[in-house]
């Protein structure tokens, strides 16, 4: 199980994110990639702060959240 944090998962969201970052995630399997509903709470708060939220929200709703597995807050 690998568990991204909000740094990880901004910095894959970038337009050029690192790439050795994205070549270790790339390896893993769909069902050992985790967020947290901490990190999407982080995510969406940083989403309304920024210039472009609405972009930044569907990205999220469309690319990160179906791509990995989400951890309830109790889990």
């Amino acid at each position: 199980m690998y568990l991204f944090d909000t740094d990880a998962i901004t910095n894959i969201l970038k337009k050029k994110p690192s790439e050795k970052l994205v070549k270790n995630i790339s390896g893993l399997k769909r069902e050992d990639q985790f967020i947290s509903t901490i990190t999407i709470g982080e995510i969406v708060y940083g989403s309304f702060k920024s210039g472009k939220p609405q972009c930044h929200l569907n990205n999220l709703r469309n690319i990160l959240l179906p791509a990995v597995n989400i951890l309830s807050f109790d889990s």
